[in-house]
């Protein structure tokens, strides 16, 4: 990357030098009526030779990125964009990179639902082995209930599950 940057702030330099050279020549060729086709044919041939330089270092990086310059879609079209086409071409991946594999998801899902770990054989929202079968504690699913209940172990008395103490007897769940 360093080698793409050094290069590039070498040649966006001699690219402005060559842009302002070519610039100031042609308004200097409609101020001079005597040198005036000599310094549009010298403004033009600066600007040809700034984005010519572009080209050339683009078309060197896309081949150290191992691409052949007719590979890359709309590449004339970017350098005449100049800059922008350093930008284009430095941010192409190397062909020759290999893509990490993806490592396999290591869970197993229940028919519940549940996502367990490859390492355990029971379902840890059911209760089902890996195959389907149920365990002693398999849990059944709890029927919806608009009002849950707990049941104090002390008295039996039902109390809602929103309040920890029993209302029977006083027990703290």
């Amino acid at each position: 990357m360093t080698y793409y940057l050094d290069s590039f702030i070498k040649l966006f330099i001699g690219w402005v030098c060559c842009l302002v050279l070519g610039a100031v020549s042609l308004f200097a060729a409609l101020a001079e009526d005597d040198f005036f086709i000599l310094a549009i044919l010298f403004g033009v041939a600066l600007v040809v030779i700034a984005y010519i330089m572009f080209y050339i270092l683009c078309r060197d990086i896309i081949e150290r990125k191992g691409y052949n310059s007719g590979e890359i879609p709309l590449l004339p079209i970017v350098i005449v964009v100049g800059p922008l086409a350093m930008v284009y071409t430095a941010g192409l991946p190397d062909k020759n990179t290999q893509i990490p594999k993806v490592k396999p998801d290591d869970t197993w899902v229940c028919t519940c639902g549940g996502r367990n770990s490859s390492q355990t054989n029971i379902c840890k929202k059911c209760g089902r082995t890996s195959d389907g079968k149920m365990t002693k504690q398999a849990l059944q699913p709890e029927p919806f209930s608009l009002f849950k209940t707990w049941n104090c172990p002390k008295c039996g008395e039902d109390n809602s599950k929103s309040i920890r103490v029993c209302k029977g007897c006083g027990y703290e769940k």
